[in-house]
């Protein structure tokens, strides 16, 4: 402790700290006190410019995203992390960001998008436009993108006439129900992107991936609407976990696109040709 700071106040109170008026022992307790620094928003900045992004602890990383600076966002980040584990918070939704005390509705946008940008640059680095002939191939190119969500995602995944995967699109959340999975939602990208056929996949949470009526209904009316639009619904894909089961057989669903041949899955791959279902655990 700087003597200049202390003996002016231990003067005024006879020399003795116990002898000190309240405010003079508060000051002499904060001063002796070490304070323990806090990096700045401009600390941790330049700490990504010199060591990378890596050498930042998960709650540094969360004060920089979300661009909150001081004990607020010290202390938000630390709940942040306290309430999610970084599973759950990478699937979070803004809205739920906001339990949070303090959490500002454009920081938990900032938090949400960062790992939006992380998914989005994930899938361009997996290998260029795989084919996807069979429900196996479908579960696994998309298993990571469903897994441990606790609500039920639906997506299309748009296809070249050779059965290679253009795009995913996510059409909804929440709840499966006919109306919230509607043809006109479900076709939109398709037709704006001249698909030439569709796969439907969604999760069920449950971990059970065995199709309810809903779900049957459902892919009726996208096989039907896929007709008339001119992009088959090859396959309804309904994954739980490590299991799936495809729809397409059960339901009569177009082999291929019109264009293509009659589909041909990889013999050196038995079981996994469209219409079958992983073998339950």
């Amino acid at each position: 402790m700087d003597d200049v700071h202390t003996v002016p106040l231990l003067e005024a109170s006879g020399g003795s700290v116990h002898g000190a008026s309240a405010d003079a022992r508060a000051v002499i307790a904060q001063r002796a006190s070490p304070v323990e620094p806090r990096a700045t928003l401009a600390d941790l900045a330049q700490r990504v410019f010199r060591e990378g992004a890596e050498a930042l602890d998960l709650t540094e990383l969360l004060r920089l995203l979300g661009n909150e600076s001081g004990s607020r966002g010290v202390q938000g980040s630390a709940e942040l992390l306290a309430r999610f584990d970084l599973g759950a918070l990478a699937r979070a939704r803004a809205p739920e960001l906001l339990v949070v005390d303090g959490m500002r509705r454009l920081q938990a946008a900032r938090i949400v998008a960062g790992f939006e940008l992380a998914r989005r640059a994930a899938r361009a680095a997996r290998p260029e436009r795989p084919v996807l002939r069979s429900p196996a191939r479908v579960h696994a190119h998309v298993c990571a993108e469903l897994s441990g969500l606790e609500r039920e995602v639906f997506l299309v995944l748009l296809l070249d006439s050779r059965h290679r995967l253009r795009r995913i699109e996510r059409v909804s959340e929440g709840t499966l129900s006919s109306s919230l999975v509607h043809p006109r939602e479900f076709f939109r990208a398709a037709v704006r992107e001249a698909a030439a056929a569709v796969i439907a996949v969604h999760n069920h949470p449950s971990g059970d991936p065995a199709a309810s009526s809903e779900d049957l209904e459902i892919t009726r009316r996208l096989r039907d609407a896929g007709r008339l639009l001119g992009v088959p619904l090859l396959d309804h894909v309904i994954i739980g976990g490590e299991r799936y089961e495809s729809l397409r057989e059960r339901l009569q669903l177009p082999l291929g696109p019109p264009s293509a041949s009659p589909l041909a899955c990889d013999r050196a791959d038995p079981g996994l040709e469209l219409g079958s279902a992983a073998p339950a655990q």
